[in-house]
């Protein structure tokens, strides 16, 4: 989505930094997870006592640490805010587009050197020319977005038009492109037959067992989602202004405006750290594509944060339209997997998610279950 937040900014505080302004993670001492979750719980009812509305899930390796809502979904109508909640997960739609999309590397009818016009050949240049690899780590050199979010935009506009536009950076270079993630939806579909959304139900929601989600929604009762709270004014349910747009929604498409409860969004990570999608497909999505080096490097999906000693230290991504903020991670020294969502505006949600990444950073390795 245009208002994205990249995940790697969160490391350190509750503003936004630039990849190399990034400190590198504090050393502290383990946590037991039990401590670690009655401050993260004690802390987070604080925050909604305040006016913060929204869920967290906490999982080490298959044991759920914590599962649960704060605050108001719907504030008008007293609905509190759970984990089975459907909210939007803004930016973090582009892992779900980038794992359909390494099912298809996996089973060999996309490869990552594929330019563009292999599968759009009426794309203009330059993006005809752009490399699925570029596409899917931010490096294509594309426009962050053609549009904004709600204006429409079809995918005749995206190809004849979007993709036609001057590059914003030199291919190579990292920056984040929305329309990037938009260009894969479209592979999706001219390589499955289906609808993006189709293709990613069928490739990752299904085999995963992941229910309440979605991008369309259709005919789904407004009771159904999380309303967002953009200085204390409600928000309209995003699915409903992508209806509006008539499938002119390719601005969006691919690269944002998908809905999800929490607990679909970890059994998400669980999916791709444990198994449930094709082996292939997960080792490309846990690596980041090849060809990147340094501390911060961006993979299918997720963007993926290094430690001194070359070790990974977290895989996650951050998803906002500046109402709502989610934020999707792993952090494999102690197999800690943690879903978190906010509803009542970005600057107010960023510290609230500080006080959950902190403690579950260095909660102490499971003595049950084996680290990767």
């Amino acid at each position: 989505m245009k208002k994205h937040i990249l995940a790697l900014a969160l490391v350190a505080a509750a503003s936004a930094f630039p990849p190399a302004a990034v400190a590198a993670p504090a050393e502290a001492a383990p946590i037991d997870a039990q401590q670690a979750v009655a401050e993260i719980d004690r802390q987070m009812t604080e925050a909604a006592a305040k006016g913060f509305g929204g869920a967290v899930v906490i999982e080490q390796g298959g044991k759920m640490l914590l599962a649960k809502g704060y605050g108001f979904a719907d504030r008008e109508r007293k609905v509190p805010f759970t984990p089975d909640t459907v909210a939007q997960i803004g930016s973090i739609t582009k892992s779900q587009t980038a794992a359909a999309l390494a099912t298809l590397v996996a089973e060999g009818r996309v490869s990552l050197s594929d330019p563009v016009s292999k599968f759009v050949p009426e794309a203009r240049e330059p993006g005809r020319s752009r490399t699925v690899a570029q596409l899917v780590s931010h490096s294509s050199g594309l426009l962050d977005s053609c549009t904004d979010d709600f204006a429409e935009q079809s995918e005749a506009m995206l190809v004849g038009d979007c993709l036609a536009r001057p590059l914003a950076h030199a291919p190579g270079e990292d920056n984040y492109s929305n329309m990037g993630y938009s260009t894969l939806a479209l592979i999706i579909q001219r390589v499955t037959g289906k609808n993006w959304e189709e293709a990613v139900r069928e490739r990752v929601w299904y085999p995963l067992g992941m229910k309440d989600i979605g991008f369309y929604f259709r005919g789904q009762p407004d009771e159904l989602f999380a309303h967002g709270y953009l200085k204390n004014a409600k928000q309209p349910v995003i699915a409903q202004s992508i209806a509006k747009l008539g499938g002119n929604d390719w601005a969006l498409r691919g690269n944002g405006g998908i809905q999800a409860s929490s607990k679909a969004m970890v059994r998400f990570i669980d999916g791709v750290v444990d198994g449930g999608l094709p082996a292939e497909a997960r080792k490309l999505i846990m690596a980041p594509v090849p060809g990147q080096s340094g501390e911060v490097r961006e993979g299918f999906g997720f963007a993926f944060r290094y430690n001194d000693d070359g070790s990974l230290y977290r895989m996650g991504h951050a998803g906002s339209d500046g109402t709502f903020f989610s934020y999707l991670c792993w952090f494999p020294a102690n197999d800690v997997r943690i879903y978190f969502v906010g509803n009542n505006g970005e600057p107010e949600v960023k510290p609230v998610l500080q006080l959950v990444l902190k403690p579950a950073a260095h909660i102490a390795p499971s003595a049950t279950r084996p680290t990767r």
